[in-house]
């Protein structure tokens, strides 16, 4: 049975600065702050789902100082055990963080650490709408071939045929059968987020890439902007010298050429190598997730003159410079180069 706002606070659960809440699942709103000094034995709130069902708490909008003050969020009716952290420590801006039990019937416990400095009210409090659903068991992801209606709790049953999701962690190599096109999403696919400290790589190739190469048309991203970072390869390894810049100076976690955030987001690429493959590696850090991407990938006839790469420049005077590029080609001889120079 859904509650209202007015029906939750009749219950009394008035959510104060620093004292410790719960509640049974509904659809409502709530809030809570955190005060000085506050140690993760200070639980700020606690809720549990009717047996059988997801918690959803979604962040309205909320604050925590940064670099001091942080939370925490548990899987559990507690905050004392290390294995059942879900997220955290997070501080800075909570608004769209969303997170959910982690088993049908498992409730979420929020905690949080802070020094002597700025809390509540002096911060924003965190506001979020709290909601549950009933566990439909089967396939929820609409891009797999066998799609269970209603489902909203994967059961490992989904299949694809051209249709792939990205490893958390590890190499895989994907070569989609007579040549045919499908969707790459990341680990979550269609209707999850992706995970925590992922370190996985894809390789898409084709079948034969005397003939065919792979493009990629990137319809849907979003990352943890300067923390979780995809990065592309025209080659068929995790190769520096191909990497497609992103054009990021900073890049993920320093290192240059990462495709991250909402704003610099990959868009369509072709494969200009002898193996016809691209390369995708994604990295992510240990705390919060967004919805990643989903593209549309096609096995595609090779061009009859690969483009070439790497191009450099060097000794440039005011008369002349050296021009330097690879080929992208494992018969050089077959190809002649018009290069074109004049005003900027």
């Amino acid at each position: 049975m859904k509650q209202n706002l007015l029906s939750f606070l009749s219950l009394g659960l008035l959510l104060l600065c620093g004292v410790n809440l719960s509640a049974q699942c509904g659809d409502t709103t709530g809030s809570f702050c955190y005060g000085n000094n506050a140690v993760l034995d200070d639980v700020l709130y606690t809720a549990c789902p009717d047996a059988g069902a997801t918690l959803n708490i979604e962040f309205i909008q909320g604050e925590f100082e940064a670099t001091y003050d942080f939370l925490y969020v548990y899987s559990g009716a507690n905050q004392d055990a290390t294995d059942a952290l879900l997220a955290g420590p997070i501080d800075g801006d909570l608004t769209g963080l969303t997170y959910s039990s982690a088993n049908p019937g498992e409730c979420l416990t929020f905690a949080a650490t802070s020094d002597t400095g700025v809390s509540c009210p002096n911060q924003d409090e965190a506001q979020f709408a709290q909601s549950c659903d009933a566990i439909v068991f089967g396939c929820p992801d609409p891009a797999a071939d066998n799609p269970t209606a209603g489902a909203n709790f994967d059961d490992g049953t989904c299949t694809y045929a051209a249709s792939f999701k990205h490893l958390v962690t590890g190499t895989q190599t994907i070569t989609p059968a007579g040549c045919a096109s499908g969707f790459f999403s990341d680990s979550g696919g269609t209707i999850a987020n992706y995970e925590s400290d992922e370190d996985g790589i894809t390789i898409l190739c084709p079948e034969d890439p005397a003939n065919n190469i792979i493009t990629i048309t990137f319809e849907e991203f979003n990352t943890e902007n300067n923390y979780d970072g995809l990065f592309i390869y025209d080659a068929d390894s995790e190769d520096d010298d191909a990497l497609i810049d992103s054009g990021e100076d900073a890049g993920f976690n320093s290192v240059e050429g990462a495709f991250q955030g909402t704003a610099n987001v990959p868009g369509t690429y072709e494969a200009f190598n002898d193996s016809g493959c691209l390369t995708f590696v994604f990295k992510s850090d240990g705390s919060s997730t967004r919805t990643g991407w989903n593209a549309f990938f096609q096995c595609v006839a090779r061009p009859t003159c690969n483009r070439p790469g790497a191009l450099a420049t060097s000794e440039v005077t005011h008369e002349s410079a050296t021009l330097t590029w690879a080929s992208n080609s494992a018969d050089v001889t077959d190809h002649t180069w018009d290069v074109e120079y004049g005003p900027a």
